[in-house]
């Protein structure tokens, strides 16, 4: 496994300056946050030109490239697509959207899923479907279903300890449950075992909070995951630059700590 950091944490400050921090802050990879209203930093354009400067930046900071984060699909999600397909990013990060525990949404929802992987499966890159409090899937067992009712190998799971911890699950028991499914982790701490908000992007820091990280860690390369643990801090507009760093850093050191102890490096 290797650590990446997600552009949404620098949503404020414009991409090159996000892959500089992401870079500087020690992390192997960058998730880009293709999020209006909170961290566009692509999915808008997709003109060679964007995407041939975008490849120079990546390269002069010295990273890969983990995945996107959609949120959902949108009206430009062919856009963010054929971002991914052209800079070679396998994965696109999504949340399944709908309603807990709601059987009628969980089928619009599976529908929905669907017909993104079929979109996907033309540019060759994997939805990866986010457990998110609230939402239709959200723990283990919802993430199992969708996985069977959709049954393409374009779609798996974005597994977020914080998310599950929050709808009430142990992380490490979903990982060994969900196994193989998972083929991409947003990770942070949570402060509270509750379904609520996920804290400040201070109580977010991996080792502040609830979770235990480390069995979570575990857990995951015990299913053969290795992919990135891609740090995904919310909330961080308006905060100082340096803030944001050191924020950035100390999570980083933290989930490289995990991951020589778990030797899953």
């Amino acid at each position: 496994m290797k650590t990446s950091c997600n552009t949404v944490l620098f949503g404020d400050l414009p991409l090159e300056k996000a892959l500089k921090n992401v870079a500087d802050s020690g992390y192997e990879g960058a998730e880009l946050a293709a999020l209006p209203g909170m961290a566009p930093h692509v999915g808008a354009d997709i003109s060679e030109n964007f995407l041939r400067n975008l490849e120079k930046m990546v390269g002069n900071n010295s990273l890969e490239l983990s995945s996107i984060e959609a949120g959902g699909v949108r009206e430009d999600f062919d856009n963010v697509l054929q971002t991914a397909a052209t800079l070679g990013i396998p994965i696109v990060a999504i949340g399944s959207g709908g309603k807990m525990n709601d059987e009628e949404s969980f089928r619009e929802v599976a529908s929905s899923v669907s017909s993104a992987a079929e979109r996907a499966e033309k540019y060759d890159v994997k939805i990866a479907v986010k457990a998110h409090v609230h939402a239709a899937v959200y723990d283990s067992s919802s993430c199992l279903r969708l996985l069977k009712e959709v049954d393409s190998k374009h779609v798996g799971i974005n597994f977020d300890p914080s998310h599950i911890f929050r709808a009430g699950e142990m992380p490490e028991k979903a990982a060994m449950k969900i196994g193989k499914g998972i083929i991409h982790s947003h990770f942070r701490d949570a402060p509270v075992a509750e379904m609520g908000p996920p804290g400040t992007p201070w109580e977010q820091i991996p080792g502040t909070g609830l979770i235990d990280l480390s069995s979570t860690v575990s857990a995951l390369k015990k299913t053969g995951y290795q992919g990135y643990l891609s740090l995904e801090v919310i909330g961080g507009g308006g905060m100082p630059e340096t803030e944001l760093m050191a924020i950035a850093s100390r999570s980083q050191g933290y989930m490289l700590r995990l991951l020589k102890e778990a030797n899953a490096q």
